[in-house]
């Protein structure tokens, strides 16, 4: 009973017109009422969870030690970290595969972008990597009232761009589960709407950042869209990302990333890349739509390589560290992580970052504007 292909699609589809309230005054942009696109979006986002496999962690610091994109210190601290969530989008289906878009930045640690690439092999082979969707937590507090533990699908990376900070999962819908019963796993039926992007330009305009930060569901919060931004000018670009965000006016937290940012008709402009607790930055829909079309492919029609993004783009400005993104790390026992009582306690805190600044250059007169990854403030500073 395979669903037909659902592609994403570009062009703004028709849609329900959002209801507006009326401007208090002339010349003031009336709000826009996001319940509509809310509602809309829920079935269509998920919440990620990545957890190190044990037996390879040995494996994960040689190639973190390799892939040189932070320093001892980050490394420590990330290594303890017994899970990572982040948020994620259904961006196409294929016969009984849903395909999940997310950032590849959850696991950063271990490639740098241009000299150090990761295969999706590797990282299904160092992580155990699930998803649950908002069906199934509906179901956990509605129905079992948050006893026991959040019901997980499994599933499997099928494609990372580390140049463009994107990663597609894939997961088996016959198995994509709503609840466990005794050794019984309920499939969820329900429908999980594949979700239009748009890369029309649109800077001034409301938008919308749906997210999932740790175990904290159908989270949301408005802004105005702004600037463009170039990260591979970025001084402390050392991952070596090599993109244009779109900025916009809008807060972030800790676990967000991957979440899609919509506008009043309900599509996706980009997915979280990072952010402050005021400005948060997108990967732009234009790099989204042909690394979906490239990569959301059934196991079968896949070549036996899965090979990493290429490497390309400019070389970092070198020195070690990093932009730390909003998906690390979760509480120190690992066995509570899914519990009742700390689907509100995972990392959620306001995302103001660590306080590492970005430093943007000029070259003689014409300043070059860049944005990097979560929790960086940037600065402008002309070079001396």
């Amino acid at each position: 009973m395979a669903d037909p292909a659902q592609p994403p699609v570009v062009a703004a589809a028709p849609a329900q017109s959002p209801v507006v309230a009326a401007p208090q005054a002339q010349g003031i942009m009336p709000l826009i009422h996001w319940v509509p696109v809310f509602e809309r979006t829920k079935p269509s986002v998920f919440l990620i969870l990545f957890t190190p496999v044990s037996a390879q962690a040995i494996n994960a610091r040689g190639i973190a030690f390799e892939a040189n994109s932070k320093s001892q210190v980050e490394l420590d601290q990330i290594f303890q970290s017994k899970w990572s969530t982040q948020t994620g989008v259904a961006s196409q289906t294929n016969g009984f595969y849903l395909y999940i878009l997310t950032t590849a930045h959850i696991v950063d640690y271990l490639f740098h972008a241009v000299n150090k690439p990761i295969a999706p092999a590797t990282v299904n082979k160092l992580f155990t990597i699930e998803v649950t969707c908002f069906h199934a937590e509906r179901d956990f507090v509605d129905t079992r009232h948050r006893v026991g533990d959040r019901t997980y699908t499994p599933a499997t990376v099928c494609g990372i761009d580390c140049l463009r900070d994107l990663m597609m999962l894939r997961v088996d819908r016959r198995d994509l589960a709503m609840r466990v019963e005794g050794q019984q796993r309920v499939r969820c039926t329900r429908r999980h709407p594949v979700l239009q992007f748009s890369i029309t330009n649109e800077f001034g305009m409301q938008c919308m950042l749906f997210s999932w930060p740790a175990f904290r569901p159908c989270t949301f919060a408005t802004g105005l869209q702004c600037l463009y931004r170039c990260l591979s000018g970025m001084s402390t670009n050392t991952v070596g990302y090599d993109m244009e965000l779109l900025e916009a006016y809008i807060g972030s937290e800790d676990g967000s990333s991957g979440g899609p940012l919509l506008n009043s008709a309900g599509q996706v402009k980009g997915i979280l890349h990072g952010g402050t607790g005021v400005h948060s930055q997108f990967i732009l829909s234009r790099y989204i739509i042909p690394f979906i079309v490239n990569n959301a492919t059934p196991p079968e029609a896949q070549s036996t390589s899965s090979a990493p993004s290429a490497p390309r783009g400019p070389s970092p400005r070198g020195g070690r560290g990093g932009p730390k993104k909003d998906d690390r790390p979760g509480p120190s026992d690992p066995s509570k992580r899914r519990r009742s009582g700390v689907q509100d306690k995972g990392k959620a805190a306001a995302a103001g970052g660590s306080g590492r600044r970005y430093v943007l250059r000029s070259q003689g007169k014409v300043m070059i504007t860049a944005v990097g990854g979560s929790g960086w403030k940037y600065v402008l500073r002309p070079r001396s």
